[in-house]
């Protein structure tokens, strides 16, 4: 299981809400029990399409959203696509830590589109595992940005 932490220093987060945007309901499944096992079961929400989510961040009264997972290939909009049309709407800020889910580790070209979105703070292979969602909330990515 690959991990990539953000480049950036950062200082570590107070959990809050868990936001997961995937097409396959396995690995809304797999996000929800590693969620569960680390206490976030109720500050989990899960979105199986973009646009769906990107209606939940508009919501003026939601929770802030300190961790996004977005599945990069999903049907009508992708999840570089999805973070491009979020980060328009609602500015770089609209989640702490932001993490791709892949099922293979990303290529040259896909290294640069991330880079190029500039709000992608790393990648994992999926399924999500319980490990790898522990070290996601503890890599101290979880920096508000401005």
């Amino acid at each position: 299981m690959a991990f990539v932490q953000s480049r950036s220093p950062s200082k570590p987060a107070e959990t809050g809400q868990l936001v997961v945007v995937d097409d396959a309901p396995f690995d809304h499944a797999a996000a929800r029990r590693a969620a569960g096992k680390l206490g976030l079961g109720d500050a989990t929400l899960g979105f199986f399409m973009a646009e769906d989510a990107l209606e939940h961040l508009a919501r003026r009264d939601r929770a802030p959203v300190d961790y996004l997972l977005v599945d990069l290939r999903m049907p009508r909009m992708g999840g570089l696509e999805f973070l491009a049309e979020a980060q328009r709407r609602f500015g770089q800020g609209f989640a702490r830590a932001v993490f791709l889910t892949l099922t293979i580790a990303p290529d040259r070209a896909l290294e640069a589109a991330m880079d190029h979105l500039g709000m992608i703070d790393g990648w994992v292979e999926k399924p999500l595992t319980t490990a790898v969602l522990e070290r996601i909330l503890s890599s101290s990515v979880a920096v508000a940005r401005t």
